[in-house]
């Protein structure tokens, strides 16, 4: 479950979800503590919400109102050495990749990766119905205000 919120908040927006047959962004304001939490969390909650069989008209000023998420630095950059000149008069090297059979097996990812995978996944996937919600409102709002 998503950080932030306790089974019980999450149950009970379910149960008003499922008597209303959705979720609009006000029960979610009403029903989550956004100040405290990230846009992630409110993300990973609507997803849970969504997967329970209830539909949920996401906002983007949810996620506004939520706590920012702690930034993380970049990793400092490795300076490569150059490779070394070939002996004069040598014939010029060229490195053919392997195929598939020649390539060793990749070693399987702990638990965590496979857990970090799916977030991920999972917040693909709002990414991508959030996309989603905000060209069908601009493509209804150009129809409208086109008449």
């Amino acid at each position: 479950m998503a950080a932030g919120i306790d089974t019980d908040t999450l149950q009970r927006l379910i149960e008003l979800g499922k008597r209303k047959g959705r979720l609009a962004p006000e029960d979610l304001l009403t029903g989550l503590p956004v100040d405290r939490m990230s846009a992630e969390d409110i993300a990973l909650v609507v997803l849970e919400i969504e997967e329970a069989g209830v539909p949920v008209e996401f906002e983007e000023t949810l996620t506004m109102l939520a706590r920012p998420t702690e930034l993380r630095p970049l990793p400092e950059p490795v300076a490569l050495a150059p490779a070394p000149a070939p002996p004069p008069g040598a014939a010029p090297r060229v490195d053919i990749p392997a195929t598939a059979a020649q390539a060793p097996a990749a070693p399987a990812p702990p638990a965590a990766d496979a857990a970090a995978a799916a977030e991920r996944a999972d917040a693909s996937r709002i990414v991508a119905l959030s996309g989603a919600a905000t060209f069908v409102i601009l493509v209804a709002a150009i129809l409208i205000l086109g008449r």
